[in-house]
């Protein structure tokens, strides 16, 4: 079909090189990373992690408030962000908030990091929020697994003091 000439293969008078290229499962990780193949299956390799991390954060469990004969009800991460953002207004201390929620083994904690005035009664100013959820997630949701709040302050707002 064709000649052998000195490494070469001539095909209908077109000559063409046989490449002496090592094995792809030959190569040390210096050479495989100069190759394409290699390169792409790590790019894909990467894109694939991404995508299984934004699925995990896309995805929204719902948290199981209570169940009774009728049913059970259950509750949105959103709406408990919403819940906590909306106590914290009413504390006029408290500037900033950020809420982490725990879901383990069936209990349900909260996290909240806050920034709160420089002149603010931190104890106090704990205890409101603290007992503001409880009354809305426990008393009025009916959360049966509500364990607590865990706050955090995470930085101090300065109030300007008006002299007289």
């Amino acid at each position: 079909m064709g000649n052998h000439v000195n490494g070469l293969i001539a095909l209908n008078s077109m000559p063409l090189i046989i490449a002496q290229k090592p094995d792809l499962f030959d190569l040390t990780i210096r050479q495989a990373l100069n190759e394409p193949v290699y390169l792409g299956a790590i790019a894909l390799l990467v894109c694939l992690l991404g995508l299984l991390v934004l699925a995990r954060k896309l995805k929204t469990e719902l948290i199981p408030a209570f169940q009774d004969k009728q049913g059970s009800v259950h509750v949105t991460p959103h709406a408990l962000h919403e819940l906590v953002r909306k106590s914290c207004e009413q504390i006029e201390e408290v500037k900033s908030r950020n809420t982490q929620i725990m879901f383990d083994r069936g209990k349900l904690t909260l996290n909240v990091r806050l920034q709160v005035n420089s002149d603010t009664v931190i104890n106090e100013a704990r205890a409101r929020l603290r007992n503001h959820l409880d009354v809305v997630l426990v008393d009025n949701l009916g959360l049966k697994n509500f364990t607590g709040v865990n706050i955090t302050i995470v930085g101090f707002n300065t109030v300007e003091v008006a002299e007289d």
